[in-house]
């Protein structure tokens, strides 16, 4: 059996981390992951045998260049192939201004986010020397192009819809969820939302939303008062998922809803987040539903 490639993916979002081991173990690697550049170097300490560094550009501390700059002049670390992953990449002047050589040469590709695993995959057989593969189906393909821009609420017994605008995030999310029994659906933005409701429905066709509150057409506020203002909406509730807010900024944010519209909100996830703790929230709240 051929050996896997080691990866190791450095990006301090540790929701994107999640994401991509399953993403790239699918696609036929084995992952090792770090939120900062410090733990990216002492990763590789720690495992000299590293193949390719899949490394985020913009981290805090020291970004992705600095990260490299340190590398490079180290003795003691080997210099793996390099692809820099990030939704914002340098411009060519920015790289040829701050790479050195053994720098440059460590570089062997760009990918803006964002990106799914069979793109990030072909990138990193690019950089390696190596033939693109078939791989097992990923939960993040969608035949050869991005995920779609939304996804019709499966069959379950309790159903809900991911209003997430990141199309790597939410069809991740929503076909986790599918995995646990629920019947889950997925859109990126308030317009796409409606679509999924019927004007004269008399009820709404989901239990729970998960809602992010920055979407391209609307705020999540704006959203839950407009559930609020909906007779269709008595027992939904809803899940913030959230980069929006800090820890602790919680209740303010609550305290701004009128009655109505707060008594919607069952809970609110902070991100990152681990999926255990989506889990385990879902869970909770879809307990209390009405039966």
């Amino acid at each position: 059996m051929a050996k896997r490639p080691l990866v190791l993916y450095v990006d301090d979002e540790k929701e994107i981390t999640d994401l991509m081991i399953l993403a790239l173990d699918s696609e036929g690697f084995d992952v090792t992951a770090a939120n900062d550049g410090q733990a990216a170097i002492d990763a590789l300490y720690a495992n000299p045998k590293i193949d390719a560094i899949v490394l985020d550009y913009m981290m805090p501390e020291f970004d992705g260049l600095q990260f490299l700059e340190r590398v490079s002049q180290n003795p003691e670390l080997h210099a793996p192939s390099v692809i820099l992953c990030s939704g914002a990449l340098p411009d060519e002047q920015e790289l040829a201004n701050r790479l050195g050589g053994s720098m440059r040469s460590m570089i062997k590709g760009c990918v803006q986010k964002p990106c799914d695993g069979p793109m990030l995959a072909k990138a990193i057989h690019t950089a390696l020397g190596m033939p693109s593969l078939p791989s097992e189906v990923s939960f993040l393909d969608e035949v050869d192009e991005a995920p779609p821009p939304s996804m019709p609420i499966s069959g379950g017994a309790v159903r809900m819809l991911v209003v997430e605008d990141d199309n790597v995030f939410g069809p991740a999310i929503t076909e986790k969820l599918r995995s646990q029994g629920y019947g889950v659906g997925w859109c990126m933005t308030r317009k796409a939302m409606h679509e999924f409701i019927p004007k004269r429905a008399p009820r709404l066709p989901f239990d729970i939303l998960l809602l992010d509150l920055a979407l391209p057409d609307a705020f999540g506020s704006e959203i839950i008062r407009e559930f609020a203002l909906d007779p269709r909406s008595s027992g939904l509730k809803i899940v913030i998922i959230t980069g929006h807010l800090a820890q602790g900024e919680e209740e303010p944010f609550l305290s701004q809803l009128e009655p109505k519209a707060r008594a919607l909100v069952a809970s609110i996830l902070i991100k990152p987040y681990d999926w255990n703790s989506l889990l385990a929230t879902i869970g909770e709240v879809a307990a209390k539903l009405p039966k």
